[in-house]
């Protein structure tokens, strides 16, 4: 299991301690639980003002994102390892380059982490390596880029593991595509539909399940989503061991120094 944040855990000593807590705010009425885990703000201004005093804020991207964010029983879990839910795969990103990007633009395109990497390396003249996943950011950032991205789904997936109480398991990936978010739970409990669909643009935190009104969306998202499985599987990376016989002991050194293999 993923450490909790430090922030969210504070003085706790064990898990059920920090979940008795939680379910006892929950009943006596305070909402806002996303309080216990503050963005460290001090942190970012430092940073900024460390790269002011270097004289080089000006040209040096910073980029402010998380890889996931955290559930308050949003949806009767904790902390952030059990579902594709909204709570837990939407997050913030963003971006500042005085003397490159525009200040104060806002992108509403959903758009993926795997995203990121290649955002980069474009912006930083970098040429994209061919096989790297996701697409650059850039015509996004410049006012009149836009009509030169290429939309496409937003997936994610969450692979079969117990959650933190060991009482339920859930195989689940989900896809975003336009105004719409479906969810479709392979390996589920008989309580947990195979598919959910969420209007991602109003219920950002699908919280109203609209499945059984739009059956003709969700058989054709569910098509997309099957699509994009076939594909990750055919391109599916070497196990650490087939890949580990083809690097160098160099290679290898510097990965396990960087705590990446054992």
């Amino acid at each position: 299991m993923p450490e909790p944040s430090a922030g969210l855990v504070g003085s706790f000593r064990h898990l059920d301690s920090l979940l008795e807590a939680i379910e006892r705010l929950q009943q006596a009425g305070h909402r806002n639980l996303r309080t216990l885990s503050p963005v460290p703000h001090h942190a970012i201004d430092e940073a900024l003002e460390k790269l002011e005093q270097l004289g080089i804020a000006e040209d040096t991207l910073v980029v402010f994102l998380s890889d996931h964010g955290e559930e308050f029983l949003d949806h009767g879990g904790h902390f952030h390892e059990e579902n594709v839910y909204g709570e837990l795969v939407n997050v913030p990103l963003a971006m500042r380059w005085p003397e490159v990007l525009p200040a104060g633009r806002v992108v509403n395109e959903t758009v993926q982490l795997l995203d990121l990497a290649p955002t980069i390396l474009d912006l930083a003249g970098i040429s994209v390596p061919e096989r790297m996943q996701g697409q650059s950011l850039k015509p996004l950032l410049a006012a009149s880029g836009a009509a030169r991205w290429r939309a496409r789904p937003a997936i994610s997936e969450w692979r079969r593991r117990t959650d933190q109480l060991g009482t339920r398991v859930v195989d689940a990936f989900s896809i975003i595509e336009g105004e719409w978010k479906l969810i479709r739970n392979v390996a589920r409990p008989d309580d947990v539909p195979e598919f959910e669909l969420y209007h991602h643009q109003t219920d950002p935190l699908d919280q109203k399940n609209v499945a059984s009104e739009h059956s003709e969306i969700v058989g054709r998202l569910a098509q997309q989503l099957e699509a994009w499985h076939k594909w990750a599987l055919e391109r599916k990376l070497p196990s650490d061991g087939e890949a580990a016989s083809e690097m160098t002991s160099e290679e290898l050194q510097r990965l396990r120094s960087l705590g990446y293999v054992q």
